[in-house]
């Protein structure tokens, strides 16, 4: 909730709904949620205001950082990548990504250390899953 009510400026990949909605749905189907807490939280994804962004320069970045950090995929290095060109932090849930760089990408947080920092502007993140 703290998410929706912010004034925080969220931007993300354009990917970022469907991943989000994949990650929901399977701790569903895993027993991890119920389906009631499947379908809030589904709802509530979906009503944080993104700034939803895919070009050219996020692909060439994602693809030289998959090669860098020796990714296997792209899909966390468009993430990276936004947020290096952004110039801000990114918060993820993701423990292999942030082992993956943690030692030279500071601006890579575990998303358990986040505390809502309410009445602050023109503060930007970007989240990953």
């Amino acid at each position: 909730q703290d998410c929706i009510d912010s004034d925080t400026k969220f931007v993300a990949p354009s990917h970022i709904r469907f991943e989000v909605t994949s990650v929901i749905r399977n701790q569903v189907y895993r027993g991890n949620i119920s389906e009631q807490t499947g379908k809030k939280a589904f709802n509530v994804s979906h009503d944080i205001n993104l700034d939803l962004r895919h070009n050219r320069q996020i692909f060439d970045e994602a693809w030289r950082l998959a090669l860098t950090y020796k990714r296997p995929t792209t899909y966390d290095s468009y993430y990276l990548a936004l947020a290096r060109l952004e110039g801000c932090d990114l918060w993820t849930a993701d423990r292999r990504l942030i082992n993956a760089v943690k030692e030279s990408l500071p601006w890579v947080k575990w998303i358990g250390d986040y505390v809502p920092q309410k009445h602050q502007e023109n503060t930007e993140m970007n989240f990953t899953t």
